[in-house]
């Protein structure tokens, strides 16, 4: 137990010891400037009096980053009588807290008292310490709390109570007999979680910013992150003579961001520079609890080492709350309430495990995520979890649950040719724990790897990647019965790696191999759908056309057999485009219709399918020549859009319309937008290309080259969103019919033609040897006649009507 206190200095004038007694409980005021500086002076001169001893020999560091929590805590203090910082192990609450205390002493503004209670124990620690903090010797009959009462009354006080968690209680009960008697009384608390007073207000400390992205970074770049100049400070205090270059900087990142950005554990880190090389403590992260165990002499004991400072947390949980915490410690990654509960099992009933998990979380130990709607847990904590874990010999039946969960999870792909909505999502968001799984599985023969493995290539399809490696599946199929009911499934699977591996001719072998082991084997409609489904993909990849054919019917054949209407859209669809590649319109609408009723009477459709449903009737719609239903059509596909890959189709869609219809400069805009999706790969690239290639023709006569140029760069430029608003914007504004162009006579139409080829009105008067002014007169009354507001709608007005040639 540590205390210090320092009190606010006089300035040694009578008359501001007057001001001072009269306004005890209220900011220090003094008589003059001259007696202020005077009392700045003696407080910078006092030993102790700066603030730099608040911490002992952690303060002979320098403090690293925390500007914005620094500035935010004050904050809090000026408005609210109790604050307390909260944040797991080694992030740097003490630290804070020291600094807070430091420049209200600087500041002269109140009496400072800083308690560290890390070291106090029993049920009298706190009051031992507080007793201790002002010199007090309790009289018989008189407590504590009476004691200071009478000491601080009157008195502008602040009180740092440094590491709480181990006496929630005493702090509670006493800052709540305190805080109402003592108006002049503010306290700052730091502890793993809240005291859960009324009046308290708590503010969570989290790691040191680091860098998004490992890699990619210069040195100087890089230590415009606080979690990087922490640890090459630190490096450099050990060694003084290192020098840090580029080549260090993804080292250095990759060191902070697997340590959360957790000043402990990145100074430790740091202090091994002195016997390690960057790129060793890089690489043994893994085995972090072992090496990370070189604190300072003179620092708390918990301090001295990783796993302690962990542990110290871990000790004061019940026993239901470490079984949980154990458990939790072997998902890898994010998780929701429901693998929680998962996991929890046998530690006690549902409503007893969300309490738990709550608790774990107010205890530091877990982070909410509401941005991922669930919690994760930093990886130094995890690390010792499982340790507790293998030191229990619980590791093979929190993997049994989990793995037992997943498969229940990922079922449903065994019912339904088309992922039922939602389990797409899920799967993306458990991708960690499916992984993980599988790792944990090895090279056994459990025929369940494989159907963790098809849900993590289903998983992550849409961003092109799944984590696995096609071989990695290949042999992974080797090792379980051939007889396996998930061997089809897990064929087709590698079918798609080799074709994100860009194996051409291996994907096309692969899943006709997958479609005739389901064919001589079970026979199960939707696992046969489902693999047709892929045939018709990869066959489209490859430019087989016939086998797309067939495999598409196939599949809708089995898609009927068990009643999945949101398959039979998706085989629709994908045949609407291969007759649409043929020129059959006509039947290629007859299925793009089919389709769309599939999707409007079906209660809940997946908004990706829905997208592509209406882009393609959009397509057709536009080859029909019907351009206002072409627009509604991509319009709509825009709106259920998920990907870049669905935004950016819909708005070329939606740019090749504007364009057609003389919008040009609405449709040079769009045409840049497109660019802004930059994950859009298709099969359909080429189709809508040509289209949009087309379309861009039609602007060339109408605007300068320079404003087409500027147009498409300024659609380029836009974010996403601001992409998506352009193209949904109303285009009220273009009548839906238009007076006749009998209305124009010849020297107008005259007019019209070098009005679209770029000429200012002195331009136009030197070519048709007429007066300024009556160029003028005849644009006004071209404008008026047809509503068109600028010169840039005259031209594309003029190209619609195709009049030039005629005037020329």
């Amino acid at each position: 137990m540590v205390v210090r206190r320092w009190p606010a200095l006089s300035a040694g004038c009578a008359e501001c010891d007057r001001i001072r007694r009269e306004n005890a409980g209220r900011p220090v005021r003094y008589c003059s400037n001259a007696c202020r500086q005077r009392a700045y002076r003696q407080r910078t001169k006092t030993p102790g009096a700066d603030g730099s001893a608040a911490v002992g020999m952690i303060a002979l560091t320098s403090f690293v980053g925390r500007a914005i929590e620094l500035g935010e805590v004050e904050r809090l203090l000026r408005s609210n009588r109790l604050v307390t910082v909260v944040g797991p192990f080694g992030v740097g609450k003490t630290r804070l807290a020291a600094e807070v205390a430091g420049r209200a002493c600087r500041a002269g503004r109140a009496e400072v008292a800083v308690v560290e209670l890390a070291s106090a124990t029993g049920p009298d620690g706190l009051a031992r310490a507080m007793a201790a903090t002002w010199g007090l010797l309790e009289p018989p009959g008189v407590s504590v709390v009476e004691a200071l009462v009478a000491k601080l009354s009157g008195r502008q006080v602040q009180l740092v109570l440094d590491n709480c968690e181990h006496l929630l209680g005493e702090c509670a009960s006493l800052l709540s007999e305190l805080l109402p008697r003592l108006a002049g009384l503010t306290v700052l608390a730091t502890s793993r979680e809240p005291l859960r007073l009324p009046g308290e207000v708590v503010f969570s400390l989290a790691g040191l910013p680091s860098p998004a992205v490992i890699g990619g970074l210069s040195f100087a770049d890089s230590l415009g992150f606080d979690a990087v100049r922490l640890f090459v400070d630190r490096a450099r205090a050990v060694r003084p003579e290192l020098g840090f270059t580029d080549a260090d900087a993804e080292s250095i990142v990759t060191v902070c961001v697997r340590l959360d950005g957790v000043p402990l554990a990145i100074e430790l880190a740091a202090r091994l520079m002195r016997t390690y090389r960057l790129v060793e403590i890089r690489d043994r992260l893994d085995d972090r609890l072992k090496l990370f165990t070189g604190g300072w002499r003179t620092s708390d004991r918990r301090h001295h080492s990783l796993r302690g400072a962990i542990r110290w947390s871990y000790d004061l949980l019940s026993p239901d709350e470490q079984a949980l915490f154990r458990r939790l410690s072997f998902l890898p990654g994010r998780f929701d309430a429901e693998a929680a509960e998962l996991v929890a099992d046998s530690v006690s009933g549902r409503s007893s495990a969300l309490e738990t998990l709550s608790s774990l979380e107010a205890k530091s130990l877990i982070r909410a995520r509401p941005d991922i709607g669930g919690f994760d847990m930093l990886e130094s904590i995890r690390c010792f979890g499982r340790e507790r874990l293998a030191e229990h010999g619980e590791e093979d039946q929190a993997a049994e649950r989990l793995l037992g969960w997943l498969v229940k999870l990922v079922s449903p792909l065994m019912d339904n040719v088309s992922a039922p909505v939602g389990l797409l999502t899920r799967l993306q968001q458990h991708h960690e724990n499916l992984a993980h799984v599988f790792r944990w599985l090895g090279d056994g023969e459990d025929e369940r790897r494989l159907l963790v493995a098809v849900a993590m290539v289903v998983s992550r399809l849409s961003l092109g990647y799944s984590g696995l490696r096609g071989q990695q599946l290949i042999d992974a199929i080797g090792r379980v019965t051939p007889s396996s009911r998930y061997r089809s499934l897990a064929i087709g699977s590698a079918a798609w790696l080799a074709l994100c591996e860009g194996d051409n001719d291996l994907a096309p072998q692969l899943i006709r191999v997958a479609v005739e082991t389901e064919r001589a084997g079970e026979c199960r409609p939707a696992v046969l759908g489902r693999l047709l489904l892929q045939q018709s993909h990869i066959a489209r990849r490859s430019g087989d056309a016939d086998t797309t054919v067939i495999a598409l019917r196939d599949a809708a054949d089995c898609c009927r057999e068990i009643g999945d209407r949101l398959g039979l859209a998706l085989c629709a669809n994908d045949l609407a485009w291969e007759l649409l590649d043929r020129a059959d319109v006509d039947r290629a609408k007859a299925l793009s219709d089919m389709a769309r009723a599939y999707i409007e009477t079906t209660e809940v459709a997946p908004a990706d399918l829905r997208s592509a449903v209406f882009h393609t009737a959009g397509v057709i719609a536009l080859e029909l020549g019907d351009l206002s239903g072409a627009e509604a059509r991509f319009s709509t596909a825009l709106r259920a859009a998920v990907t870049g890959l669905e935004h950016a189709d819909a708005i070329e869609g939606i740019a090749i319309v504007a364009l057609r219809t003389g919008r040009f400069e609405r449709g040079l805009l769009l045409a840049g937008a497109v660019t802004v999706f930059t994950d859009r790969t298709s099969w359909r690239d080429t189709w809508c290309a040509k289209r949009l290639t087309r379309a861009l023709e039609l602007a060339r006569d109408a605007l300068p080259e320079r404003r087409r140029t500027a147009l498409v760069a300024e659609g380029a430029r836009l974010d996403p969103r601001k992409a998506v608003d352009h193209a949904l914007e109303s285009q009220s504004s273009h009548p839906a019919e238009e007076p006749q162009v009998t209305a124009l006579n010849t020297r107008e139409w005259a007019v019209v033609d070098l009005v679209a080829r770029g000429l200012n009105n002195h331009q136009i008067a030197g070519k048709l040897h007429l007066s300024v002014s009556t160029v003028e007169k005849h644009v006004r009354k071209i404008r008026g006649t047809f509503g068109l507001r600028s010169r840039a709608q005259i031209a594309a007005w003029a190209v619609r009507h195709r009049r030039f040639a005629d005037h020329t």
